[in-house]
């Protein structure tokens, strides 16, 4: 049968790539001398580094803020944190708030602040109603947030709910045991989850994984993660998988660790990942944005890290089919709306169809065309890079383009 070939133009709101599994990829680093012992939000195709320091001395604790865009791979920095430079700080983001608070100034901190991503500015919010302290951890679920365990001196074992709509904080379930302190935390669903860190007694670190449930407000311990314990690591999530990697023991050789583990929460088991790209560190900070997770400075007892490093599934453009005449999109990036243009055979008698996929690999809209020019209007969808697949007769075609 001979096939007719004509040029398909579409209106997409669409991203085109493949994705390839479990790879670290540097992007662009942090502008200054490095950066530990801070603390890391995001909100959304943006990831936030506030607080910590850049040297070996209270003189260089640090309150900034700064700005990764996942779009252009590029750093600004935003309005300073209004509290006292300082370490061992806390943060998490809820909708398009990031809240940051607690720490060590020279002394333990409680004092909590609100950044508004829409004008740059911080508000003042009720303090953290425990005692003042470091090293907690932070996680949010749906529109609460919540900070728990850390030291003021000692391990704690207390968790706080935060309502934003209220400004006010409520008593949860104190966490099990003697308390624990630089650990890692992260969210799955109404899941919050609290891994490794110091415990106290023999042996004083640990590799527990417990989970908290939102809706029981009850602690349940879940496996035990498969890498050595340590303190100072880093903890995100990725859909319903949960990441931890990098820290510190000071019975390891070298005492900071590259290791990076996946946790399943349907099978609740534990999976070695490829090694953090950079190296060996401890007290960095960790995000994710949509199907990528970000581990950003951190350093050893002499070096400070201002690298960021990507890990997740690697985007790339892709020919399947020896496509003869390259698929373009214009504009790239786009405010929602652009053309994908190229040769693209349509066999009579055949089916096209459009199929779109979000970063989470989520397919967010299908649909099927039989002549040029058809229309697809999506300018109602988040922020972020996307892809487009186009199956002609059981031949794919694909592309990706950057929505800003």
């Amino acid at each position: 049968m001979k096939k007719n070939y004509v040029l398909i133009i579409l209106n997409l709101f669409f991203c085109a790539a493949l994705f390839s599994q479990g790879t670290w990829t540097p992007k662009l680093s942090l502008p200054g001398n490095g950066r530990q012992y801070g603390t890391a939000f995001s909100i959304g195709t943006k990831g936030y580094i506030t607080c910590g320091a850049d040297c070996f001395s209270a003189a260089c604790y640090k309150n900034d803020l700064w700005e990764w865009d996942q779009v252009t791979n590029a750093w600004t920095q935003m309005a300073n944190f209004p509290g006292t430079a300082r370490i061992g700080a806390v943060s998490f983001s809820i909708g398009t708030k990031g809240y940051a608070g607690t720490g060590n100034d020279g002394a333990y901190k409680k004092d909590f602040y609100e950044w508004d991503q829409t004008n740059n500015t911080w508000t003042p919010k009720a303090n953290f109603p425990g005692t003042a302290r470091q090293d907690a951890v932070g996680f949010s679920v749906d529109s609460l947030g919540y900070i728990g365990t850390g030291k003021g001196p000692g391990p704690k074992i207390d968790m706080y709910e935060y309502h934003p709509s209220s400004d006010t904080w409520i008593v949860k379930s104190n966490f099990p045991g003697t308390g624990k302190y630089a650990a890692v935390a992260f969210s799955i669903g109404n899941k919050g989850y609290h891994c490794t860190g110091f415990q106290g007694g023999t042996p004083p670190y640990t590799s527990e994984l417990w989970e908290w449930d939102q809706s029981t407000d009850a602690w349940t311990q879940m496996a035990s993660l498969s890498g050595a314990a340590r303190i100072y690591g880093v903890g995100f999530s990725i859909g319903a998988k949960g990441y931890v990697g990098t820290g510190y023991n000071v019975d390891s050789i070298p005492a900071e660790f590259r290791d990076f583990w996946e946790w399943d929460q349907g099978t609740n088991t534990w999976t070695q990942q490829a090694n953090y790209g950079y190296g060996n560190v401890a007290y960095g900070m960790g995000f994710s944005i949509g199907i990528y997770g970000y581990i950003m400075g951190g350093g050893t007892s002499s070096t400070f890290s201002n690298n960021l490093w990507q890990w997740g599934p690697t985007v790339t453009s892709v020919n399947e089919n020896n496509i003869a005449e390259e698929i373009s999109v214009y504009p790239n990036p786009s405010n929602g709306k652009f053309r994908i243009m190229g040769m693209i055979p349509i066999a009579i008698g055949t089916k096209t169809e459009i199929e779109i996929y979000d970063l989470a690999g989520e397919k967010i809209y299908q649909s099927e065309i039989s002549e040029a020019n058809a229309e697809i209007d999506l300018s109602g969808n988040a922020k972020g890079v996307y892809a487009v697949k186009i199956n002609n007769g059981g031949k794919n075609y694909f592309q990706r383009v950057v929505v800003e």
